[in-house]
């Protein structure tokens, strides 16, 4: 956890631009600003020490977790679907978006993982997704025409961050909230 320690001088407003959890060390009350509506908690660190006499026993076995492999959905197609794209739902039929009409930024559900003329489209809707082909900087990654992934989005339309790239070819899928241009 980052630690941001601040002096008698420092200025009052701290700015939290990843996500994540922050430790503000300051006698005074900071003005905390985030880059998106966060839940903000002020807690008092507890400064007592503790000494550890012996390791405990070991407790029981816990229940087996997830098996690690990131969500999809499978969803009939509505139109022919282009792998590694932003997909819509409408009707229960999977769709790629216009960025022309707002309706379809809230009905982006994921990236179809192939394509598809009739029949069903496997869509991945969090967690990570590799293509050699990528070529990707660091940063994020935003949903262009007809459902494109672009790290250059367009003037026009609405906005769709869908993920951040963790190297050339592999993004995290993380869809925010659209944004709409007015």
């Amino acid at each position: 956890m980052p630690v941001i320690r601040a002096s008698e001088g420092a200025a009052r407003v701290i700015v939290v631009e990843r996500r994540g959890a922050v430790a503000i060390r300051d006698p005074r009350t900071p003005i905390v600003a985030t880059a998106r509506p966060t839940r903000v908690e002020a807690i008092q660190a507890d400064t007592r020490s503790v000494e550890v006499a012996a390791r405990g026993a070991q407790g029981p076995t816990g229940p087996a977790g997830r098996d690690g492999t990131s969500p999809e959905a499978t969803y009939p197609v509505g139109e022919p679907i282009h792998g590694h794209r932003v997909v819509r739902l409408d009707s229960g039929k999977a769709y790629h978006p216009d960025t022309a009409v707002l309706e379809h930024a809230q009905a982006c559900i994921g990236i179809a993982l192939q394509s598809a003329i009739t029949g069903e489209v496997a869509v991945r809707l969090a967690g990570t997704i590799e293509e050699a082909s990528w070529t990707w900087c660091d940063g994020a990654v935003w949903c262009g025409a007809d459902g494109a992934l672009t790290q250059s989005p367009g003037d026009t339309g609405w906005l769709l961050c869908v993920g951040r790239a963790l190297n050339a070819t592999t993004l995290m899928i993380d869809f925010d909230s659209p944004i709409a241009r007015i």
